[in-house]
Parts: structure tokens; sequence; C-alpha cells
């Protein structure tokens, strides 16, 4: 009995320092206020004329997402057109919405690639390190001047701005 309670031990530990190590974000998700990240981002990375839009803007910018699933959003694009900035955070209600919606942005995304590469080559960069992550019930999607920035941001560093 005492080899199996020792045994036990061990496993408990090597558990503890394998979640030490690579992080508990991947047992317990991280909680992001999604408005409250987006408002990071406006404040730290140059955005070009933002405009707050909503979930029922999605369908006509373009994006094949399920709005009934959304429980939170935070949604900004350019006011003008005259740039690919955008930023597009939002809390499902399920996990399982996300995979989905993952889909839904790379599609968005080829579409827009195309476009901007006929109409201003030169804001590509932009699109091509763009930042689209899939956390637990969270969708974080950005093309923005600094995409680093952005993940940074995400990742709860401390930013300055630029």
């Amino acid at each position: 009995m005492k080899k199996f309670n020792k045994t036990v031990c061990v496993i408990i530990v090597a558990i503890t320092i394998l979640v030490q190590l690579t992080g508990c974000e991947m047992i317990f998700p991280k909680n992001y206020d999604v408005a409250d990240l987006a408002d990071k981002v406006l404040d730290n990375v140059k955005f070009n004329s933002a405009a707050e839009n909503t979930a029922d803007y999605l369908e006509s910018a373009g994006y094949m997402i399920d709005t009934t699933r959304i429980e939170e959003i935070a949604y900004y694009t350019c006011a003008s057109g005259a740039y690919p900035d955008e930023i597009l955070f939002i809390k499902f209600k399920a996990a399982g919405d996300v995979t989905k919606a993952m889909s839904a942005v790379t599609v968005h995304e080829g579409n827009i690639k195309k476009q901007w590469e006929a109409y201003k080559p030169e804001e590509m960069y932009k699109i091509d390190n763009s930042v689209l992550r899939h956390e637990g019930v969270y969708l974080l999607y950005a093309v923005t001047a600094d995409n680093d920035m952005v993940r940074d941001i995400i990742d709860g560093k401390d930013v300055k701005k630029k």
C-alpha cells in the first residue's frame, strides 16, 4: 500500500510540473472581456478610422457566422474602407461554435486577400501577418499595422505604444 501511495504522489507531482511547464491555459482557457481587449488594441496599435460594428454587420462584411451563437462581440473596421484594418473578437456560447467560425474567417480572409492584392498591395503585410486564434469560446481575429503588438496584448503582456 505504501508503494501505491508513493506512486500516486509521484504521478501528482509529475502532472503538476507538466502543467506548470506547459502553462495551465491548456487546461483552463483564458477569460477575455472582448470589449476591453479591443479597446487595448485600439489604444496601442495604429488603426485607421475605427468604426464600431455589431454582429448584424458580419454577414454584409462577408462572414458566414451564425450570429445567434454569439454571446459578446467587439468588431471594428476601417470606416472609410480605404484600409483592411479590422478587429473581430467574439465570445461564443460554446467552443464548438468557434470551430465553425474559424472556417468562416479563413474563407473571409482569402476573399479580402484577393481584393487587397488588386486594390492596395502595399497593405497586404497586414493581412499576411493577421492574428487568428481560437481560445476556448473565443475567436480573436485582427488585421492591423502591428499584429505582433495585438498578439502581445492578447497574451497579457505589458505593451508600450509605438
